[in-house]
C-alpha cells in the first residue's frame, strides 16, 4: 500500500512540475513492468523449488493459519509428517480441493518444508507462462515506445 501511494505522490509531483506526458507514460509503463518482473521472477523460484521437488503421495490433513502468512494453509501429511501447502488454499472451492483423508499427489521440497498440491502446481506454470508473455509484451511496448 505504501509503495502505491509512493507512486501516485511521483506522478503527481511530475504533473506539478509540468513534466512531458510522453515522461510521465514511460514512468507508468516501467512501474508497470517493473511489477510484471518481480511476479515473473516469484513463479520463476517456484518453478526452480518444482523442478528440486520429489513426488510423493500425501494425505489432505487440515486447513489452519501459518505463521508465516496472513491467509489459511492446506496441510499435508507426508510419510507421517505434516508439511503446509506452498501457496494459500482456495476459498471459493475449498470443499471440493480439499478433502479430508483423500490421497494425493504433491511435490515435496523437503529443504524449506513445503510442498505444491495440484492446485500450487497448476498456478506456478500458468503464472509463469502468463507472466512471461506479458512480461515479453510490455517490454516490446516500451521498447516501440522509445524508438
Amino acid at each position: 500500500m505504501e509503495v502505491l501511494v509512493a507512486f501516485i505522490l511521483i506522478l503527481v509531483l511530475l504533473f506539478c512540475t509540468g513534466a512531458q506526458m510522453s515522461i510521465i507514460i514511460a514512468v507508468i509503463l516501467g512501474a508497470l513492468s517493473l511489477v510484471n518482473l518481480l511476479i515473473l521472477v516469484f513463479f520463476v523460484c517456484c518453478m526452480i523449488l518444482l523442478a528440486g521437488a520429489e513426488r510423493k503421495t500425501a494425505v489432505f490433513s487440515k486447513i489452519d493459519k501459518n505463521e508465516h502468512m496472513r491467509f489459511d494453509c492446506a496441510y499435508y501429511l507426508v510419510d507421517g509428517e505434516e508439511y503446509r501447502n506452498a501457496f494459500p488454499c482456495e476459498v471459493a472451492l475449498r470443499k471440493k480441493l480439499y478433502i479430508p483423508e483423500k490421497q494425493v499427489t504433491v511435490r515435496l521440497v523437503k529443504k524449506k518444508n513445503i510442498v505444491f498440491d495440484a492446485n500450487a502446481f497448476t498456478t506456478t506454470i500458468a503464472g509463469t507462462a502468463f507472466f512471461a508473455a506479458l512480461m515479453v509484451i510490455s517490454a516490446n511496448g516500451l521498447f516501440n515506445y522509445f524508438t
